[in-house]
């Protein structure tokens, strides 16, 4: 398994940014957030570790 951190830019959103999670070694996670009413590209940020290896990705969001 591995520990994720998750980063939402606070225009991005409304409310509590999930900030970690647990994925399984076996299986998937999934996390949600409500948009903010501010317009644009966002990137969310996501930053795995598993055991002594580290992975970062970041995914565009368009907030129309």
């Amino acid at each position: 398994g591995s520990e994720c951190e998750i980063g939402v830019p606070a225009l991005a959103r409304e409310g509590e940014n999930p900030a970690t999670l647990f994925v399984p070694s076996d299986g998937a996670a999934t996390f949600s957030w409500r948009a903010g009413s501010t317009k644009g590209v966002w990137f969310v940020t996501v930053v795995c570790t598993a055991e002594f290896e580290r992975e970062a990705l970041e995914v565009p969001v368009t907030i129309k």
